[in-house]
C-alpha cells in the first residue's frame, strides 16, 4: 500500500478523533433534535477539517505549494465533503433516532458519514490541492 495513503488514513483517524470531540461537546450543550446536530456536526466537521489541512499539507503530500494556492481548492473539496459528511450523517441519525439514544445515534452516524467522505477527500486533496510542484 502506498505510503501517503496509510498517512492519510492516519490522519483521517486524528480528524475523526477532532470531529467526535467537537461533536459530543456541542450535543452536551444542546438538544436531541435534527436541526440541532446538523449545525453540530457542520461545526464539528470544520474544526476537523482545518486540522486535515495543516497536517495533509505538510506531511501526508508534504506540498510546498503556496498557502493561498492550496487553501481556495481545499474549501471546494472540503465544501462538498461537508456536504456529503452532513448530509449521510443527518440522513442516518433520523434512522438510528428511533432506535438507539441521541447521542449512540449521533456517533454511529458520524462514523458512517466519515467513511463515505473519506474518497472524496482523498483524491480531492491528492488531484487537486496539494500537487506537488
Amino acid at each position: 500500500m502506498n505510503l501517503q495513503f496509510l498517512k492519510f488514513v492516519g490522519i483521517g483517524i486524528l480528524n475523526t478523533g477532532v470531529d467526535f470531540i467537537i461533536l459530543n461537546l456541542i450535543l452536551f450543550l444542546g438538544d436531541d433534535g435534527i436541526i440541532w446536530f446538523m449545525m453540530s456536526k457542520t461545526i464539528s466537521f470544520l474544526g476537523a477539517s482545518t486540522n486535515s489541512f495543516f497536517w495533509n499539507k505538510y506531511w501526508t503530500f508534504e506540498s510546498s505549494g503556496k498557502f493561498h494556492q492550496e487553501i481556495f481548492p481545499f474549501i471546494a473539496i472540503s465544501g462538498i465533503a461537508l456536504i456529503i459528511n452532513v448530509a449521510t450523517a443527518s440522513m442516518l441519525f433520523k434512522l438510528f433516532i428511533d432506535y438507539l439514544s441521541p447521542v449512540f445515534s449521533a456517533n454511529l452516524s458520524a462514523v458512517f458519514a466519515s467513511l463515505v467522505a473519506f474518497s472524496c477527500n482523498f483524491f480531492g486533496y491528492k488531484y487537486l490541492v496539494f500537487q506537488r510542484k
